[in-house]
């Protein structure tokens, strides 16, 4: 597939992208590669089912997922010395300086 100079403008206008005159034949000919290779992905053969392989080509088995928690989170009394109604209390600027 290719696209024209006036698709790449037609693009850059609904994204509201300012593109330089000089570089729309050099992002004319980009877009078109890219589309190409696109392309050749669509038509690359599928199999039914994905299946994980390890670089020895021996199948690798999938574990279940489990949701763990993962240590790290704190309670807000954990991370700031006040907190008050959802708020975390910190000194004014000035106060900081002073301190």
């Amino acid at each position: 597939m290719s696209v024209t100079r006036a698709d790449i403008e037609r693009i850059a206008a609904l994204a509201a992208l300012e593109v330089d005159e000089k570089s729309l034949p050099e992002l004319t000919t980009q877009i078109s590669g890219i589309l190409g290779y696109v392309e050749q992905l669509r038509d690359a053969p599928l199999r039914s089912e994905a299946v994980p392989v390890h670089l020895s080509g021996e199948v690798c088995p999938l574990r279940e997922d489990e949701v763990q928690p993962d240590g790290l989170s704190r309670k807000p009394k954990e991370l700031a010395p006040e907190f008050k109604e959802g708020l975390f209390i910190v000194p004014a600027i000035g106060r900081i300086e002073e301190a």
